[in-house]
């Protein structure tokens, strides 16, 4: 498994212009057309609807954006986000509001979808199931986006994948110059604990875990609000890069989750971020309050990558 190593870094945060935005993550329900083993029932049961009024989570959003006096970011995450009947509405009012909202999916729907979809999203990332997928509908529906932008693709590859991941990017990325494929471990339920991966599958995902053409970017359209983490010293960061060095190991450091990045769970309760570190700040129907000052991580890792941009420190009273 991925080791704890002494961090090469004392603080970590985005760079400008990703600066100049803050994220809100929101789990709309748990309606999924897959049910992953990796996966916990709370993700895809089924038995948390999807939102018919959102009205309540743009207040949130707005009065976020404002206290931070910076552009916003939704990030939509699921269940099966492309599911949701409002998703089209939604979508309309954050483009009034000039609120960027990405998309992250299993990428399970018809590839006609997908180019009709596809440019009202600032970026996708389309997670690839190897328990539930199908190889040729995705390569489609790859086909499909990389017609209309550039976009990211996630295999989550388990222990003896590996290898056949890489070379299924491999393939993907030769034939489609406007996407990149990234291989990522997986977490028993989507925890902090990865399956047990051999020490040359961890090399992979260290080493060779990003695939794309070396002219490979995002469209001009779209603003890259999260891509890539500095140091104190300037020095590049990605984000596969330390959680497969175990640099994602944070516990006792301050976060900036809440300040830069909240986060809002299918019964409308608001956290900082994923990890649910610093308790919770309120819910979508009686009320919020937002924090101002970092947290302290008490965690023994930082495994969502959302989370993991957000600032963090270590402090020399830490």
């Amino acid at each position: 498994m991925s080791q704890k190593k002494q961090h090469p870094f004392t603080s970590l945060r985005v760079p400008s212009p990703q600066d100049q935005y803050v994220t809100m993550g929101w789990e709309l329900g748990n309606k999924c057309n897959y049910s992953c083993s990796y996966c916990v029932p709370e993700l895809h049961g089924g038995d948390q609807a999807f939102p018919q009024d959102y009205s309540r989570f743009l207040e949130l959003a707005v009065e976020f954006q404002r206290k931070s006096q910076k552009k916003l970011a939704i990030e939509l995450v699921g269940g099966e986000p492309t599911l949701w009947a409002q998703l089209g509405a939604f979508l309309d009012d954050c483009k009034q509001r000039e609120i960027l909202v990405d998309l992250t999916s299993n990428g399970s729907r018809k590839p006609e979808w997908w180019v009709a979809m596809a440019s009202r999203f600032n970026q996708i990332g389309l997670s690839y199931h190897t328990e539930f997928a199908s190889q040729d509908h995705f390569t489609q529906v790859i086909e499909g986006i990389t017609q209309v932008k550039s976009f990211v693709v996630y295999i989550l590859a388990l222990p003896n994948q590996v290898q056949w991941a890489a070379e299924l990017a491999q393939s993907w990325v030769s034939r489609f110059p406007r996407v990149m494929v990234i291989l990522k471990p997986v977490r028993k339920n989507f925890g902090e604990e990865f399956y047990p991966y051999s020490q040359e599958e961890w090399e992979v995902f260290r080493t060779r875990s990003g695939y794309y053409q070396k002219d490979y970017s995002l469209s001009p359209e779209v603003i890259e609000t999260r891509k890539w983490l500095i140091d104190e010293n300037d020095l590049t960061y990605r984000v596969r890069e330390i959680v497969a060095n175990g640099y994602h190991r944070l516990k006792g450091w301050h976060c900036s989750a809440g300040i830069d990045n909240i986060h809002v769970t299918t019964d409308g309760d608001i956290w900082r971020a994923t990890c649910r570190e610093g308790g919770r700040l309120g819910n979508l129907t009686s009320g919020w309050r937002l924090p101002s000052e970092a947290v302290v991580c008490g965690k023994d890792s930082c495994v969502c990558q959302r989370d993991l941009y957000s600032q963090k420190e270590r402090r020399a009273s830490d």
